[in-house]
């Protein structure tokens, strides 16, 4: 465990400016080519210390942070960097690498800038001399900086030995919280190409760059208005990071630009914006004014309604427009907002909330007129049920489903913390591990039908981390992880998180809220708590070796509570200018007509296609009864219920618990045999809808529904023979034996006796079957193939047959000579006074 320092500071960013005759310039004993003009900018105060941009208590580390380009204000030839420390130790000939970059970005939010994307600009050894001293590092490459956001990479190669028992530290400061990214290691190299992940932090050193401005020119001028000056105004180099803001002067200046010919744009909310190419040259100042006009302005004015009550205006309903300018209004008794001056032209984002209703987003479209949005339709605050409940009964024929009318949810914070940090813990790298609080479903019960909108956790030193959220489980361990949500934390400070996907409180099962601290590489990672006492078992769980257990399970010392907090409401934080304040009366009026159910297999919460309504009207009852539990395919089952409102407004689902349908089942197995004892291979052995062919020595086995069956067997050249009351039981095998007497279908010779069809082989078949049938006398004959709804699939013989033996091939393809699919079909033979159907099962 290793405590974090806590700093109380006023930031101050100082930026120097200084042309320096080269004699006075200090270096680590490198020399400098002589410079006719050579400008030094100093950026920080170095009011704090810390172990960066190089980090002598571990073997090994690496740094990275960006100066942004307004802080720089200078642009040509780096040759010069300086740091200022103050060591304890007195350190020669160490190994010390820089590149240099130019970004866009303005941060490190977005991870890493590797090695590989920058120029190295030194790579040899430095002296760190004890005490106060300034470190002058000569680049052995010096960098040709064109004036943008300036990124820095200082790396500290391996070395065995190490100084973590002396403060050994630089001049730093603290400007924002995500300009930085720092890493360390005592177990395993570090890659500049390829650096671990890793928190950001606002801590950079104070630094000083040398820059010759040899061959620079310079850009001045003025923003106004109707010949007044504009103040905020930003004039932009095209094409590069680099702008000014003017002051209340409205002027601004470019000190140092390369030569060459740029597009200058002048900007500023409300007006047009105004460009002009302008040419720099070497060691000239150039002068380029704008005058901007004002943009056009139209009024924007609608009335908010409510779904329940839509000839009624909602009082006090708050309207945000967001886009080119924000706007905030809050509606009159009567529903009505206006917005006078919105500036034309534009598309803007808005926002509509009312208590009790639902957030309503949407887009404005302004022209170069005033806009009359009209009656803007809220949908009201539409609850889930709760304790949704799924019983089987009647035997298991049919599954009855109950619930509880929807509570309006409490909203806020959860937590066992203090809500201040007051250190942290973790593996110095050696290990990943979770942390966690666990909130038992009891203490949900007041926040059942709201969201796990958002998490606060307080990541310390590197490492990567990822936000976790589990439902259900005990005191050994939480239920099935619902969301996965990597981040990239500020270290050492409070971090909301907005979840991806809110969760659902159903206040009938646990909720744990965690994140993952992953020190793949042997980057540190740790979790910061409070001063404690523990809530034990609750506020400091812990994914230890593979095992769930408490912070104090591990260590008797650590008697805290993880700094995590979860955000449970109907919105998210952010969208809440105030606590929240629920009044239960302002929905007591409310006209909520029913509820509707629907049976869906687990793993369709999200896909609603395939959800089956068991009522199309709302019903006010509470409780439904599935009564088509005992015909459905085996599987397993949920059920969800929502609230259904006034205006067709309905609530999201509540879903029940799980029940499996198994249907039970038994065997039937035997043989088919000839008269003679011979096996007969290929005979169709059947019972209900489920047919099987014997082999080669005239075994079956079919696994069918326990019950009372009449079995079938059945072959071309043989007599078909049925069994009645086949008693089939659960988990055993009933034995059934065939013997059947053979047809006069083996030899053309014989003389038919009668009309009679005998059958098809193979049966079940993939793609095609023989269908065998006799004609005594000659007659009209048709033979048809239908499914299992009725329907005519395919003719086969539409004609007049005289006597004979005969067969014919059906191909498995309809009369539109398509492939029909698999399953259940019938043939039917019509002739005279005689007619049969028999049943055969295509299966691909």
């Amino acid at each position: 465990m290793k405590g974090q320092f806590q700093y109380i500071l006023v930031v101050i960013l100082v930026l120097t400016f200084m042309v320096l005759p080269i004699s006075l310039i200090a270096n680590n004993n490198k020399s400098n080519p002589s410079y006719r003009t050579q400008i030094s900018v100093t950026i920080g105060a170095g009011n704090l210390v810390g172990r960066v941009p190089v980090d002598m208590s571990y073997r090994t580390s690496l740094f990275e942070t960006i100066y942004l380009a307004t802080e720089m204000n200078a642009a040509g030839t780096i040759t010069d960097i300086m740091f200022y420390n103050n060591f304890e130790s007195n350190l020669t000939d160490k190994p010390t690498h820089i590149w240099l970059g130019e970004t866009l970005a303005e941060n490190l939010t977005g991870g890493w800038i590797p090695a590989s994307q920058l120029t190295q600009v030194f790579a040899d050894n430095l002296d760190y001399p004890s005490g106060i001293n300034t470190i002058t590092v000569h680049l052995t490459n010096p960098y040709n900086y064109g004036g943008g956001n300036l990124v820095m990479m200082v790396y500290r190669p391996w070395e065995e030995d190490y100084y973590w028992m002396n403060q050994d530290l630089f001049s730093c400061q603290i400007n924002g919280d995500n300009r930085s990214l720092v890493t360390y290691n005592n177990n395993t190299q570090i890659s500049p190409d390829n650096p671990p992940t890793t928190g950001v932090i606002g801590l950079f050193p104070k630094t000083t760059f040398l820059i010759n401005v040899d061959g620079m020119g310079s850009l001045n001028g003025n923003v106004s208005s109707s010949g007044i000056p504009l103040e905020g105004a930003r004039v932009q180099i095209e094409d590069s990071p680099l702008y000014r803001i003017t002051g209340a002067n409205g002027n601004y200046s470019f000190p140092y630009i390369q030569p060459g010919t740029y597009t200058i744009t002048a900007s500023k909310l409300g007006y047009n914006a105004q460009s002009h190419i302008v040419t720099i040259i070497a060691g000239q100042s150039t002068t380029q004014n704008f005058a901007l006009t004002g943009l056009p302005e139209v009024s924007v004015e609608g009335r908010v309604v409510g779904s329940d009550a839509p000839n009624v205006g909602i009082a006090n309903a708050t309207v945000s427009f967001t886009g080119y300018a924000d706007y905030t209004a809050v509606t009159d008794a009567q529903g009505y907002f206006i917005f006078y001056s919105v500036y034309a032209n534009q598309t803007y984002d808005y926002t509509i909330t009312a208590p009790g209703y639902q957030i309503l987003t949407g887009q404005a479209v302004v022209g170069a007129t005033n806009l009359d949005m009209g009656e803007i339709v809220l949908s009201e605050m539409a609850y889930s049920p709760i304790n949704v409940t799924a019983t089987e009964i009647n035997n298991g024929t049919a599954v009855q489903i109950t619930w509880q009318e929807p509570l309006v949810p409490e909203e806020g914070w959860i937590h066992y913390d203090s809500g201040q940090n007051n250190s942290s813990f973790g593996t110095a790298g050696s290990a990943n591990f979770e942390v966690a609080a666990r909130f038992p479903a009891d203490s949900l019960a007041a926040y059942a039908g709201g969201y796990l909108q958002a998490v606060k956790i307080w990541p310390a030193m590197g490492g990567s981390f990822v936000v976790h959220i589990w439902l259900g489980g005990n005191a050994l361990g939480p239920g099935p992880m619902v969301l996965s949500q990597p981040i990239i934390p500020v270290l050492n400070t409070w971090n909301t998180v907005m979840l991806n996907t809110p969760i659902l409180i159903t206040g009938t099962e646990e909720l744990w809220i965690g994140y993952l601290c992953d020190t793949t590489g042997f980057n540190p990672a740790y979790a910061g708590f409070d001063e404690g006492p523990a809530v034990n078992g609750f506020g400091n769980m812990i994914l230890w070796q593979d095992q769930w257990t408490t912070l104090l399970a591990v260590n008797s010392y650590c008697d805290f509570n993880w700094n995590i907090q979860g955000y449970v409401g109907l919105t998210p934080p952010a969208l809440l200018t105030s606590a929240p304040e629920i009044n239960i009366n302002a929905f007591s009026d409310r006209s909520m007509i029913g509820f509707k159910v629907w049976r869906l297999l687990q793993g369709q919460a999200n896909n609603e296609d395939f959800w089956v309504s068991l009522n199309e009207e709302p019903t006010t009852d509470l409780s439904i009864i599935d009564t088509a539990w005992d015909n459905l395919p085996d599987g397993t089952y949920l059920w969800a219920v929502k609230s259904v409102y006034t205006g067709g407004v309905m609530s999201d689902p509540a879903f029940s618990n799980a029940i499996t349908l198994i249907t039970p089942v038994g065997t039937i197995a035997g043989f088919v045999r000839n008269i003679s004892n011979a096996p007969i291979e290929g005979a169709t052995v059947t019972c209900e809808n489920v047919s099987v062919t014997t082999n080669s020595a005239g075994a079956y086995t079919m696994l069918v529904e326990a019950g009372v069956h009449s079995v079938t067997a059945s072959h071309p050249n043989y007599q078909s023979q049925t069994q009645e009351g086949v008693l089939v039981q659960v988990g055993l095998t009933t034995t059934l034996n065939f013997i059947l007497q053979a047809t006069a279908i083996q030899d053309d010779n014989i003389p038919v006796a009668r009309t009679e069809l005998l059958g098809n082989t193979p049966n079940p078949f993939n793609p095609e079957t023989i269908i065998y049938y006799n004609i005594k006398d000659s007659t009209p004959l048709k033979i048809n193939i239908y499914d299992m709804r009725g329907q005519l699939v395919k003719t086969l013989i539409n004609e007049v047959k005289t006597p004979g033996h005969y067969k014919i091939v059906w191909d498995g393809k309809d009369n539109h000579n398509k492939p029909v699919s698999s399953g259940v079909f019938f043939y039917q033979m019509i002739c005279n006074n005689y007619s049969c159907t028999k049943k055969m099962l295509m299966l691909k």
